[in-house]
């Protein structure tokens, strides 16, 4: 491990930094910050440092060559270990930090103790005796007792106590960072092994709500008839019956804490919410998924997910413990799940995913699953691909989690392009549904609107965007206020004056705009905008030769945006109709569209101005420096294509501005003294001429003594290494001699060193001499106290001196490309290239009307009407099934055009399962940050009818089953930065709810508490369904086709069910019509 910034500094230093070197040498390494104490024997690492926020990982030859090169330390060295069944390789940067307390000096410091995760109990026996320098014999049994709270301390060392063996990782322990050990030798009589000190023992892990020691916990109990462990875990006693005025906790089955092992709360609720489904607690209960198990399944987890948790429900439904520890649960989804190894916290959602797949897979009928085609619509009736697509799915997937958690949405895609078109409906299962959760009332923007009329001011609209509103509908709202046309519209944010992103995307989600961010519209030209679209093959544009881009305006040829319009209007048309080009026009392309008929040059406005540097240090000690300063708005200038030159887009971009910007004359040509005496001018001229010459040479002699005095250290570093080498080897060789009574002068050739450097002897004056010559010579400093603006020198910013009475200068921002290379096509359009004009500063008060650029007009969007309904489960329904435009990151392949588009998308609900999750989606990212949504989503308790969301030849409206009650509901608290989960549930048997934090359950009193705006996953069951036994969502016919059903049978060879009679009423089924047909299915 060395610092991160001192290997960036290695890196600027070495040339590997992109845009950024230094010859500064970066020093030598100090890893003191890293550590808690660097004089320490073995240093300690501070907590919550970042990889690569504050350290960086080198392999460990990397690290002794830098450490060769440039000294420092101290050595800090992690290892890299496989977890999970995967075996992914983790750099385990904080092993575990246990601290290890000894009985009965329980008041003295706990030793600190550090191993591995992946080191065993063994290990773990083995540091415990060199740490606390333990003497374990025949007469004694070494103890060491983890406790987490409430939670019954057992013992890690015996596996009868903790079910871990010797062999087990403390990775299986799960052992928390930071965890205490209580550490004790007791006789092997059973006795403690000082008896003065067992009421202190007994105390340390006692109830904390004890009233009588007889309650309290005892570390070694004479008998085992109130002490219980679980299988895979330690599990609480439970309070004794004859405890006066004391209910017993865990006489309910189902009503069961879960410990939290180290920011597991996360689990906790998840396991509690899907813990509490009836269906599925009933069938796992009568062991009915025994015979269904697929231990040879590729996709699941060779059935291990599966008796955990089975294993893990029947103690939390036994009635027998207030909490149980999930350690063994949780060990085994880490080993399959790498994500949820360790401590770290997690989300409950993606908790409930990874199980409900892994039950699906452990628990699948299918053995062999067989190839299924993807099922298109192509026309056909939504009914007949649903069923197939239904079917093919349950050729693959059969399982109690497909009967019971698995519906069917309807997808449509629309392909956005107007000569494309293409429409893909597919039906595809879902388990859950995750929802958008609207984050309050509308919010203002503030635009400002820059207009194509030149002579117009510019517009401040302020408009009002709700929840979930894109760019298309600003830009709608925009163009209302302005009287334009919204595709005409090309908005911008803008920071320190410079053009920082351009929203391409019509379908933008506002929500990534901060209400601080400055927002430019640019109305394009209506002249433009309607030109059809430009073809470059037939235009076949003829550029002038480069002769001077910077020609005076009076030489270049005049290129003005009218004169463009009407030069090139009528070839653009006639080569539209040549090539058979779509009926479109201009402002339906986007820019990169190398059909787009015009270009847009986005423009920053810079001034040159003496200011002071900014560092503290060196206003001290320097002069204020000319320095070029962004101002302005920037400007977006339309050509029509083809542009011909440099000076045109610099014409059109004084035609832009001509509202507040005149052209110079010759009265503020002569006040600016920039026409007079040729000769005074040429005499400055060659004066700077000369200062630049100096200035390079100074430079050049700066360089050279830098590489001078770099080549001089290197190699006194080389001298003195080899030199310490030798000495070495001299000291092996004699050793070796000596060994042998040979004399000491009888080396072996091997040991020496035949590749001495020769280095010149530098002399300390030698070294004072460069240094000072690095101090001298410097950079040539503009004073502005003796320093007049027509003495700068204008060409080292950009400014050509050829043109000194030109009022603007168009160039390259940084080091993007030219104006002339952006005019020929030699830089895509799509890329973020801007350009820099930079004004004459001897002109620019003559001609750059301030208080008329800064003149503006202001409309208001009338502000919408607030809604009365209140956010709640249905309307985040109903926008989960509206029609959006997928993200940039998230195209569709559109198979026509053979290109990925940024379609439309909409969603449909076409059957429901019978355990329906709703995963509210309450943590929003966007470019700046991420965030959680705290807002209340009313939801009912009982009675949510989703009828509305299906089709009316669904078979649950046929039948009724829309409606769906509220069994259990996982919560969160808190932010992104840190949070903490609990849940509520409804205990099926009882009919009561339940609150559960972590090992701690309540009962709830009134059914409100249960509504909160800290609701993250809310868990239904469909009004009606059958306990005991699972119903499959139903299933539509078929397609005709003669081995549609029997492939379907054929696949199922576990668990297969029992056929129906011929008449199905006898055996009490009822049947319900599909869809209006004579087909009947039946409801078992």
């Amino acid at each position: 491990m060395t610092p991160a910034f001192w290997f960036d500094e290695w890196k600027a230093y070495a040339g590997l930094f992109d845009g950024h070197s230094s010859s500064t040498l970066p020093g030598a390494i100090d890893n003191g910050p890293l550590v808690v104490d660097i004089d320490a024997e073995t240093p300690e690492l501070k907590e919550r440092l970042l990889d690569g926020t504050d350290y960086e990982l080198i392999p460990a030859p990397g690290y002794d060559q830098l450490v060769a090169w440039y000294g420092g330390g101290p050595r800090i060295t992690r290892h890299v270990i496989a977890l999970g069944v995967s075996s992914q390789l983790v750099c385990e940067v904080y092993p575990l930090k246990l601290r290890l307390v000894l009985a009965p000096d329980l008041a003295t410091d706990a030793v600190v103790l550090h191993l591995s995760k992946l080191a065993t109990i063994a290990d773990l026996r083995a540091a415990i005796i060199d740490a606390l320098d333990l003497d374990v014999d025949n007469d004694h049994v070494l103890h060491c007792h983890n406790f987490f709270g409430d939670v019954a301390a057992e013992d890690l060392l015996d596996p009868a106590s903790s079910d871990l063996a010797e062999s087990h990782t403390l990775d299986r322990a799960c052992l928390v960072h930071g965890q205490k050990l209580l550490i004790s030798l007791v006789p092997v009589d059973g006795g403690v092994a000082s008896a003065s000190d067992s009421d202190s023992i007994v105390a340390l892990v006692s109830d904390s709500d004890s009233d009588s020691g007889a309650d309290g916990w005892n570390m070694f109990p004479p008998t085992t008839s109130q002490w219980s462990y679980s299988p895979g875990g330690v599990a609480r006693r439970a309070r004794p019956l004859g405890t006066a005025g004391v209910e017993r906790i865990g006489a309910v089955p189902g009503v069961c804490g879960l410990s939290n092992l180290g920011n597991t709360c996360f689990m906790n609720s998840g396991l509690q919410c899907i813990t509490h489904a009836p269906q599925l607690v009933e069938y796992l209960l009568a062991d009915k998924h025994v015979p269904e198990i697929n231990r040879d399944n590729p996709l699941g987890m060779s059935g291990e997910v599966a008796d955990e948790f089975v294993a893990l429900l029947k103690l939390m439904w036994s009635g027998n413990y207030a909490s149980v520890a999930p350690r063994s649960f949780k060990y085994t989804i880490g080993r399959f799940a790498p994500r949820f190894v360790g401590f770290g916290q997690q989300d409950s959602q993606e908790l409930i995913a990874f199980l409900l797949d892994g039950l699906h897979e452990d628990l699948n009928r299918i053995l062999d699953k067989p190839l299924v085609p993807v099922v298109e619509a192509a026309g056909r009736p939504d009914d007949v691909v649903a069923s197939e697509a239904w079917t093919g799915h349950l050729r693959r997937n059969d399982s109690v989690i497909v009967d019971l958690f698995q519906g069917q949405l309807k997808s449509r895609v629309v392909c956005p392009m107007p000569d494309c078109g293409k429409v893909s409906v597919t039906f595809d299962p879902f388990m859950y549904l995750s929802v958008p959760v609207p984050d309050g009332g509308p919010r203002q923007l503030t635009v400002r609107v820059v207009l194509a009329d030149p002579t117009a001011k510019h517009v401040i609209a302020k408009i009002f965007a709700a929840p979930g509103d894109t760019v298309a509908t600003l830009k709608s709202k925009v163009a209302s206020l302005v009287s334009s046309d919204p595709h005409r519209l090309i908005l911008v944010e803008i920071y320190d004056h410079k053009l920082y992103k351009t929203f391409d995307s019509d379908y933008e989600a506002l929500a990534d705009i901060l209400d601080e961010d400055v927002l430019v519209a640019y109305e394009i030209p209506k002249a433009l905008a309607t030109l059809p679209p430009y073809n470059p093959a037939l235009a076949q544009p003829t550029f002038p030769a480069p002769t001077d881009a910077t020609a005076p305006p009076d030489e270049a040829p005049a290129a003005s945006d009218s004169d463009s319009d009407s030069s090139n209007t009528a070839a653009l048309k006639a080569n539209a109709d040549a090539a058979n080009l779509p009926p479109t026009t201009g402002s339906a392309l986007p820019l990169s569209d190398p059909r787009c008929p015009y270009m847009a040059f986005p423009i920053s406005h810079t001034k040159l101005e003496f200011r002071a540097p900014r560092s503290a240090f060196y206003r001290a000690s320097r002069k204020p420096v000319l320095t070029q300063v962004a101002f302005g708005v920037p400007s977006l200038v339309f050509l029509a294509k083809p542009v011909a030159n440099q000076a045109a887009v610099e014409e059109a971009l004084l035609d832009s501005l001509a509202r507040y910007v005149s052209r110079p004359t010759d009265d503020d040509l002569a006040a600016a003294g920039l026409v007079g005496d040729s000769e005074e001018r040429a005499a400055r001229k060659a004066e700077r001429k000369a200062a630049r010459r100096a200035a390079a040479k100074a430079a050049r002699t700066k360089r050279r003594a830098a590489h001078r005095v770099k080549k001089i250290q290197v190699a006194e570093r080389t001298k003195k290494k080899n030199a310490a080498k030798a000495a070495v080897r001299e000291v092996v060789a004699a050793a070796r001699a000596a060994a042998r009574g040979a004399g000491v002068d009888a080396l072996d050739s091997s040991d020496t060193d035949d590749s001495d450097l020769d280095t010149p002897s530098i002399s300390g004056s030698t070294l004072s001499s460069l240094s000072d010559t690095l101090s001298t010579s410097g950079s040539t400093e503009i004073d502005s106290s003796d320093s007049s603006d027509s003495d700068v020198d204008w060409a080292t910013l950009g400014v050509p001196e050829e043109t000194p009475t030109k009022l603007v200068h168009l160039g390259p921002d940084g080091r993007g490309p030219s104006v002339d290379s952006y005019i020929r096509g030699r830089v895509s359009a799509a890329a973020e290239t801007t350009f820099v004009a930079t004004w004459n500063a001897k002109l620019l008060d003559a001609c750059y009307d301030t208080a008329g650029a800064d003149a503006c007009r202001a409309v208001t969007e009338l502000p919408p009407k607030a809604d009365d309904e209140a956010p709640n489960v249905l309307s985040c329904l109903r926008k989960f099934t509206k029609e959006e435009q997928l993200g940039e990151e998230d195209l569709w392949y559109c198979p026509d055009c053979e290109t990925f588009r940024q379609a439309t998308k909409k969603f449909d609900l076409y059957s429901l399962p019978d355990v329906l999750v709703i995963h509210l989606k309450r943590f929003r990212q966007s470019r700046y940050s991420r965030e959680k949504i705290d807002v209340l989503i009313d939801f009912p308790l009982e009675g949510l009818d989703l009828g509305e969301f299906l089709p009316e030849s669904a078979a649950e409206q046929v039948a009724g089953a829309t409606v769906y009650d509220l069994f259990a509901v996982s919560d969160h608290f808190g932010g992104l930065g840190g949070g903490h989960y609990t849940a509520h549930a409804k205990n099926h048997q009882t009919g009561r709810w339940h609150y559960f934090n972590d090992s701690s359950t309540s009962v709830v009193v009134g059914d409100d508490d249960v509504v909160s705006a800290a609701a993250y996953l809310l868990f239904y069951q469909r009004r009606g369904a059958e306990l005991h036994v699972p119903n499959k969502p139903p299933v539509r016919p078929p397609p005709a086709s003669d081995d549609g059903a029997s492939s379907a049978s054929s696949d199922r060879t576990r668990g297969e069910p029992e056929a129906l009679d011929d008449d199905p009423t006898a055996s009490g089924a009822e049947p319900f019509d599909l869809d209006g047909s004579d087909a009947a299915f039946y409801r078992v």
